[in-house]
């Protein structure tokens, strides 16, 4: 990365020698004249570096550049940088500290984030307002002469430090940066710098660190699709696994299917026997009769006159 008011001072992330791919941020936190913002991914376990070279056409040939390294809002290291145009990169991935007389070095690290909803465990800091972010700032000024180091004691966060989870409320942020375990080393070079031009940063980059579901939260990197199922794949495409699970898979399917027919076909007789027995022994089942009636004729006795009967017998 580098920023519009200081060409040709790069600084990068650094994993197993390569630089992180970096990421373009928001339009909201879009970068300024001297300040550069970048998404890039963190593993948690993989211990990286800080990087910073030089180009020709850095504006301050002749001046000397102190890089500050903070993690997560902590200072871990300063350093004058002294390779300019050698194409050599000045490589920041330690914490020295001075504990039981004996000068150490702990390596830069991304570990999983520890949460907890206790406010009695999880610590509560303005510290975390920075979390997910390495940053470094790079000021323009004389480095006087050397001094004595400053035996500091170990003083940043450790990996298994619990965090309180309303501190990550509208922040996707499960890995922190931290440190790795301690190993000897010798006592650091100390200096002293003057600042004739002020002391404020000439350039300041700002990683913000997340781990791989993380950027797909923020929408950085695109979520991962539903896979192709093997009926949806070209058959040239499967291997010989794939392909013999699909005809498994079919033919579990069409055993299926017959016995699913088998089963409606019997269970549809089942259902008409069953009606035909009901309907003999129905009592409310209505059944009706055409029936004549009977005429019958007499003679009226007075009149001779025919009457006709019709009432039923």
């Amino acid at each position: 990365m580098i920023v519009e008011a200081c060409p040709g001072l790069h600084v990068t992330i650094v994993v197993q020698g390569a630089d992180l791919p970096e990421h373009i941020v928001s339009e909201e936190d879009e970068d300024t004249d001297t300040t550069g913002k970048r998404y890039v991914e963190a593993v948690p376990g993989a211990q990286f570096n800080v990087s910073i070279r030089f180009s020709d056409d850095l504006l301050y040939p002749s001046d000397d550049i102190e890089a500050t390294v903070y993690l997560d809002g902590q200072r871990v290291r300063g350093t004058c940088l002294t390779h300019r145009n050698d194409g050599r990169s000045t490589v920041i991935g330690y914490f020295r500290s001075f504990q039981d007389g004996q000068w150490t070095k702990r390596p830069f690290e991304f570990a999983e984030l520890q949460t907890s909803d206790e406010s009695t465990r999880a610590t509560q800091t303005d510290a975390l307002q920075e979390l997910g972010t390495v940053r470094v700032l790079c000021r323009r000024g004389v480095k006087r002469a050397t001094k004595a180091p400053h035996k500091k004691k170990n003083e940043i966060c450790s990996k298994t430090e619990v965090v309180h989870e309303k501190c990550l409320i509208g922040r996707a942020i499960s890995s922190r940066a931290t440190l790795g375990e301690a190993i000897p080393a010798k006592a650091p070079n100390g200096y002293r710098m003057q600042w004739p031009y002020g002391d404020q940063p000439i350039a300041t980059f700002e990683f913000l660190y997340r781990a791989h579901k993380d950027l797909q939260i923020e929408g950085v990197l695109p979520r991962s699709s539903s896979p192709v199922s093997l009926e949806e794949r070209d058959p040239e495409s499967l291997t010989r696994e794939e392909a013999i699970a699909l005809v498994r898979r079919n033919q579990e399917r069409g055993s299926a299917q017959v016995q699913v027919k088998q089963e409606y076909h019997t269970a549809k007789r089942s259902h008409q026997d069953a009606l035909e027995d009901d309907d003999a022994d129905d009592p409310d089942l209505e059944v009706s009769f055409a029936s004549e009636r009977s005429k019958r004729s007499r003679m009226s006795g007075s009149s001779g006159a025919e009457i006709i009967d019709l009432s039923e017998d």
